[in-house]
């Protein structure tokens, strides 16, 4: 029996729980959060212990694995305490604020030798792993012009504070800078445009990044918090030998959307109920690896070279010039 202890009860953290209820060998243990009544509700729904300090989590002896849905600047210090205290560690994203925590907790995993993983839920995606397998297996060629997209609304709250949040380049490029780098090798160097520090983040914030890979190849990465709709998602690889395009609203076969997108109670349901959501399989193929049954799914050491390139993506906004990228590491 693996027993998982949660930080962090809002909607990710809840989303989590929900997928423990449906893992085999798996037990909620407990859930903190720095809100009582959150923790509470959480806990209550999955007969877990409710805690509000994160370090009382983890330093409790019945607990194996830590999973960290806290707010990002939380994310290093928690990550590092309890990779410390010889817990396997699954960490939303992004892996810390800066690199330099980031740094901190990875290594901090590597000294304790357990595993770290990252949710960069792209490499679930059973269509992104499929576009990978194809474009790694040859099918169009050398690539030569790649093309990702994340258009979202504005999620409100402590993410309007980009001192906190990052913006949308943290939040959300984050994902399609790991898929390049994880698909497609490393990048040479980085020009980037957006809202990014230019004005309050409270109604929007947009990003656009021209990337040159080692390989040559031309990536345009885009990310949006000013989207009113669905959350879309969008992929072009173009190469010498053949196209691949995949857009999610066109893929899935059901479609629900509920209130208003741009309220704080909005909802809304996009995906195949056929297949198991990205998360989910993450979180599987994460505790097979705390099992020794298979590999870790995102290290966090990778992790860390997707957070180098969104700070470099920064700079070249305040700079408005290319930035050259190296490693993170």
């Amino acid at each position: 029996m693996i027993r998982i202890g949660l930080i962090g009860a809002g909607n990710v953290g809840r989303a989590h729980a929900e997928t423990f209820r449906h893992l085999p060998g798996v037990k909620l243990a407990a859930v903190a959060d720095s809100h009582p009544a959150n923790a509470k509700a959480v806990a209550d729904a999955y007969k877990a212990d409710a805690l509000t300090e994160s370090q009382a989590l983890i330093e409790r002896d019945d607990i194996d694995v830590v999973v960290i849905a806290s707010p990002t600047p939380f994310h290093a210090f928690q990550a590092r305490n309890a990779a410390q205290a010889g817990k396997h560690v699954y960490l939303e994203t992004p892996v810390a604020r800066t690199l330099k925590d980031g740094r901190e907790a990875v290594e901090a995993a590597r000294q304790s030798g357990v595993v770290m993983t990252v949710g960069h839920t792209l490499r679930c995606y059973s269509e992104y792993e499929g576009m990978r397998a194809r474009v790694q297996g040859g099918a169009i060629g050398t690539p030569g012009v790649i093309r990702l997209s994340r258009r979202t609304p504005h999620p409100r709250g402590w993410y309007a504070n980009i001192a906190a949040s990052g913006g949308a380049i943290l939040d959300g490029m984050i994902h399609e800078l790991d898929y390049l780098l994880w698909t497609f090798g490393p990048v040479e160097r980085i020009y980037c445009r957006g809202l990014y520090g230019r004005r309050e983040l409270d109604r929007l914030d947009y990003a656009l990044a021209v990337l040159r890979m080692k390989s040559g190849a031309i990536a345009h990465v885009e990310t949006s918090w000013c989207h009113y709709g669905q959350f879309c998602l969008d992929a072009e690889f173009a190469g010498d030998k053949g196209l691949i395009r995949y857009d999610n609203l066109g893929a899935v076969s059901l479609q629900i959307s509920l209130i208003d997108f741009n309220s704080n109670g909005r909802s809304y349901f996009s995906e195949s109920p056929i297949i198991k959501p990205a998360h989910f399989l993450m979180m599987e193929k994460f505790l097979a690896a705390v099992k020794g049954e298979g590999d870790n799914p995102a290290p966090a050491e990778e992790a860390l070279e997707a957070l180098a390139l969104v700070e470099a993506a920064a700079k070249s906004m305040e700079l408005n010039q290319a930035v050259q990228t190296g490693a993170a590491a």
